[in-house]
Formats: C-alpha cells, sequence, structure tokens
C-alpha cells in the first residue's frame, strides 16, 4: 500500500515547510501593518458614534425610566470597542489558526452597505476633525 501525501505540507517538511512558514509570516506582518492603519481609522470614528448613542441612550432612559434604552446600545458599544483588537486576533486566527471549513457561501448581500456606511461616517468625521483640530 502506497502512502499518500497530503495535499497541503506540514511544517517538518524541511526547506519547503520553513519557506512557507516565512512567507506566511511575512503576510502576517504585511495584513497586520495594514490593519493597524486602516482598522484604527475606522475604529476611532465608530467609538465616537457609540459613545455620543449610548450617552443619549442614557439620557432617555433616565427621563423615560424605561431600561430598554441602553441594554440594546450596550451589546453595540461592546461590539465597537472590540472591534479593533478583535481585527488583530481575526488575522492571527486566520493565518495561524486552524484552516475553516466553508460549507455554503456566506449570504453578503447587506455587508456592503454597512460597510460603506462606516467608510463615509470615518471620512466625515476625519473631515470634520481635521477642520476642528490644528494640525
Amino acid at each position: 500500500m502506497v502512502e499518500q501525501k497530503p495535499v497541503f505540507m506540514s511544517d517538518d517538511d524541511g526547506f519547503l515547510g520553513r519557506w512557507m512558514k516565512l512567507t506566511k509570516f511575512v503576510i502576517y506582518l504585511i495584513v497586520m501593518i495594514l490593519w493597524a492603519a486602516i482598522g484604527f481609522v475606522i475604529w476611532i470614528p465608530l467609538i465616537v458614534r457609540m459613545i455620543l448613542i449610548f450617552t443619549g441612550s442614557i439620557i432617555a432612559e433616565v427621563i423615560s425610566t424605561d431600561k430598554n434604552y441602553t441594554a440594546l446600545l450596550e451589546q453595540r458599544l461592546n461590539y465597537a470597542i472590540s472591534f479593533y483588537p478583535g481585527g488583530f486576533r481575526r488575522i492571527e486566527d486566520s493565518i495561524f489558526g486552524d484552516p475553516d471549513e466553508v460549507t455554503e457561501r456566506p449570504d453578503m448581500s447587506g455587508d456592503l452597505r454597512i460597510i460603506l456606511g462606516e467608510v463615509i461616517w470615518s471620512a466625515v468625521f476625519w473631515t470634520i476633525t481635521s477642520f476642528l483640530l490644528p494640525f
């Protein structure tokens, strides 16, 4: 019986295994540097927006004595807080973690709208900030 080699080489494949590790590490560094810049530019406006909205929900809850305002927005605020560090975790897991198995194509119909909304909000935020702060 002939032993079949796996399709993907393991890390113990000598020179090629070390080459693949080096290639993964270079890709990891490039993506981390890109995320550090791009993610930060998107994260700060997201945090500012969620802080303002959360503060508004606290005011609404105090005035109306209804506890549902902050309960919903608490989750969104936590998402905003973990957005930037979560990107670093996703990068590391995607490159060095176990490969994810995709059983069906994800439904991305609403994702483009959300992404464009965040990019537009970030552009507006940084434009306003650049006029307000002396650089």
